[in-house]
């Protein structure tokens, strides 16, 4: 009896194995230390039985999102897909050996086997997804948010992904997933600040302080820890600092924040302590306030005032500021983003009231009682 022949395209059960251990992929000398040739590799990801992911193999066929998926023979008759990777695309990889690994787990030991070295950390967009949070795609464009940290010594060149140095970190790197390490959410942000663009550096900074995740203290603590990141990365970090240091932390209060500046508005200052007579400390904190004429400006961001108790808890607020005088227009983030010329006349016309009672007030002082 002639025994039966595997598929020369068939994976490797041991293969399989070891990519299970390694979040779903493995390197190109694990995969030629099963004898199957480079030629073989490349044949694979032609037919679409594997694809690559950040240099590494994933022995299973792409199945996340696609940007660009074109179904076509091969000169052998078989039918394949070519699939484009999306950095964008959250989802799990094809299931391995019964476990199906999330995408970022898999990027991470991705750039674990490529760089080498047991101390390797991973860090950027990678590591807050593996700390489950999802960045708004806007803020990402490509290497400059994949980081991955060695030791000095163990640097290899991984095409869309940023190689540096191991550095002190605001918190210990103590988060695991089956082996691979990766650095706090706060950290995280702190290595992207120091890798993109100053514009891009300050909208990270906006969204890490929205999200509550980073605070004013962490980014000074992170200058102190890292004196020698660089020029550049210690330039964004500073040029965070200031802009965190501007009093207003969620994104709609820092749109709110531009646009006054821009329409030269000058009377308003940010995070303003309202305390009353019979108080001992204050009892509210304005987004923004003109402390002569009483008048406030509140923001309904996305994070800050949507929960009910929140809700509830600015309309209590509210209705003592009413009680010692003051007068508050409340605006949301879509007011501030869609019409911010309303937004414009809405506080122009409460300066003019502001103005309007003061001329009042002097008049009474002047007249003959």
């Amino acid at each position: 009896m002639t025994k039966a022949r595997l598929s020369p395209l068939t994976t490797p059960p041991r293969l399989l194995a070891i990519a299970t251990g390694q979040g779903g992929v493995v390197t190109r000398e694990q995969v030629r230390a099963t004898k199957i040739t480079n030629r073989g590799i490349r044949k694979r990801l032609q037919l679409g039985i594997w694809h690559e992911l950040l240099g590494c193999i994933v022995p299973a066929p792409a199945t996340y999102k696609s940007s660009s998926v074109a179904s076509r023979k091969s000169s052998s008759g078989v039918a394949s897909t070519a699939w484009s990777y999306d950095s964008d695309n959250v989802g799990n990889l094809p299931t391995i050996h019964g476990v199906s690994f999330p995408l970022a787990v898999s990027e991470g030991w991705a750039m674990k086997l490529r760089v080498g070295g047991k101390s390797a950390v991973i860090s950027g967009i990678t590591a807050l997804r593996l700390d489950g949070l999802t960045p708004p795609p806007e803020l990402m464009n490509g290497k400059a948010e994949k980081i991955v940290l060695a030791e000095r010594g163990c640097f290899r060149r991984i095409a869309g992904v940023s190689v540096r140095a191991l550095q002190p970190t605001l918190q210990p790197v103590q988060r695991h997933w089956q082996g691979l390490r990766y650095q706090s959410a706060s950290d995280a942000v702190i290595d992207i600040i120091q890798e993109v663009s100053y514009e891009r550096a300050i909208e990270w900074c906006n969204w890490a302080l929205w999200k509550r995740f980073l605070t004013v203290r962490q980014i000074q603590k992170a200058i102190e820890l890292r004196p020698s990141c660089g020029r550049k990365g210690l330039h964004r970090l500073r040029a965070a600092l200031k802009y965190a240091k501007s009093g207003t932390r969620s994104e709609a209060e820092l749109m709110l924040r531009r646009h006054l500046k821009r329409w030269k508005i000058r009377e308003f200052v940010s995070d303003y302590p309202v305390q009353r007579a019979a108080d001992t400390r204050p009892f509210a904190r304005l987004d923004f306030a003109y402390p002569a004429g009483r008048l406030a400006l509140e923001v309904d961001g996305y994070a800050y005032h949507s929960p009910l108790s929140a809700f509830q808890r600015d309309r209590d607020r509210q209705n003592a500021l009413a009680g010692i005088g003051w007068s508050v227009l409340r605006f949301t983030w879509c007011m501030l983003k869609e019409d911010p010329e309303y937004v414009r006349r809405t506080i122009l016309a409460g300066l003019a009231m502001c103005a309007r009672r003061a001329a009042q007030r002097r008049e009474l002082a002047l007249s003959p009682r």
